[in-house]
């Protein structure tokens, strides 16, 4: 229950963040959404990583380097030290419900992969075509979108102990619990642009992008009643957990890639510093050879760099580590959809089609009502940016609809 004081400390930051959030354009002004910061405590078991440490351009390139030169797999023989953090985020959160949805009670929780916020969901470009928020709202569903830490409006804490897949299980953990408890309603209710009464959520499914696949994967296999159905777009298998070169993705110091835009930022914290290596991670401009499917525009891509994020040095590592050390989610029972693009370059070198076998994703998820595979053509890792992505919003909408949701 929020004290008079706290909730008027919550308010001020909402009234703020709110209207900073329309200038930088997280939801459109039309939208049946409303924008707000949600206090998150978490308590975290991580670890420190024997990385390089970067503070300049050079600092990045080393680390990229020495990253690729050692086996990702690895990654937990790095660890030189065990450690328990407990912290307090500022969460940026937006809430969307339809208004006359059919499904209005059921919520997705989405949550962003690297290099994007969670306009990842919902971009202002061409959204009837792009936007994963409008499909679901259009389906009926409600939406809660999220910035991860370290990106956009919410905290930007410390890159080496604070920005690991560990913390951010807790932090998507503690949403998930605000939510069942109406804490995340009521904070939608007082902020500047209320959604009217506030609404009970009786099914709630997470929606995961990449590392925000990773992320949602770990709370299922952690915390298997936390959530009732899951969507994973880019990610299958534990063995092919960030397949693309480190080198490739042109990271620079975000500080020193853009000392404005990322003012916030100190030491650790790594961005994709041009659209060419964007391009080369997120984009694929091949076509499928049935469908005749496939290919980007210039402008998703303008787009997709205008948002970039950054991510920390030990962010990819404590992800492969925490998948591996978690290999399976032996007691979910609720139904999987693994989405993947044909040409995703990050999870599969650029050619997704018979790289994972069927048995082995469904091992990874024992009990879980349903497995299924989504293989959306002509498509790289960034899904919604590709020209004909609301194919794959019917594909993965219309499974909820089979299982029931």
């Amino acid at each position: 229950m929020l004290t008079s004081a706290s909730a008027l400390t919550l308010l001020s930051l909402i009234g703020s963040r709110a209207v900073e959030a329309t200038a930088i354009g997280h939801h459109r002004p039309q939208s049946p959404c409303t924008s707000f910061m949600v206090q998150v405590p978490i308590i975290a078991h991580n670890h420190i990583f024997d990385v390089v440490p970067v503070n300049n351009n050079i600092d990045a390139v080393n680390w990229a380097v020495d990253l690729d030169t050692w086996n990702k797999p690895a990654f937990p023989k790095r660890i030189l030290e065990n450690i328990t953090i407990s912290r307090t985020y500022d969460i940026f959160a937006t809430l969307c419900i339809p208004p006359h949805g059919s499904k209005a009670s059921t919520l997705q929780i989405a949550t962003h992969g690297g290099g994007f916020d969670s306009r990842y969901w919902d971009p202002s470009i061409d959204p009837d075509e792009h936007s994963w928020v409008k499909a679901a709202l259009d389906a009926g569903y409600s939406t809660l979108t999220y910035d991860r830490i370290g990106c956009g409006q919410s905290s930007k804490p410390n890159a080496y102990t604070d920005m690991q897949h560990t913390t951010e299980v807790e932090v998507l953990r503690v949403l998930t619990e605000k939510v069942r408890d109406g804490t995340i309603q009521e904070l939608a209710a007082r902020s500047r642009r209320p959604l009217g009464p506030t609404i009970t959520f009786d099914k709630i499914i997470h929606v995961g992008h990449s590392m925000g696949s990773i992320i949602s994967y770990a709370l299922i296999s952690l915390y298997p009643n936390a959530s009732d159905a899951v969507i994973l777009t880019g990610f299958i298998v534990s063995s092919q957990v960030f397949n693309g070169r480190t080198t490739a993705g042109g990271r620079e110091y975000a500080p020193e890639n853009d000392p404005k835009l990322f003012a916030n930022h100190s030491s650790g914290y790594i961005v994709i510093g041009n659209p060419i290596a964007f391009q080369t991670g997120f984009f694929s401009n091949l076509t499928n050879e049935t469908t005749n499917i496939g290919g980007f525009k210039q402008e998703a891509l303008d787009y997709a760099f205008s948002v970039r994020q950054p991510e920390s040095v030990v962010e990819m590592g404590s992800g492969v580590t925490l998948v591996l050390s978690h290999p399976t989610a032996p007691q979910f029972t609720g139904p999987v959809q693994l989405v993947l693009g044909e040409f995703d370059f990050i999870v599969c070198r650029g050619d997704c089609k018979g790289t994972y076998n069927m048995t082995d994703v469904e091992n990874m998820y024992p009990v879980a009502k349903d497995v299924s595979v989504h293989l959306q053509p002509g498509t790289g890792h960034g899904l919604p940016l590709h020209n004909n992505a609301t194919l794959g919003f019917k594909a993965s909408l219309d499974w909820l609809s089979s299982q029931g949701f």
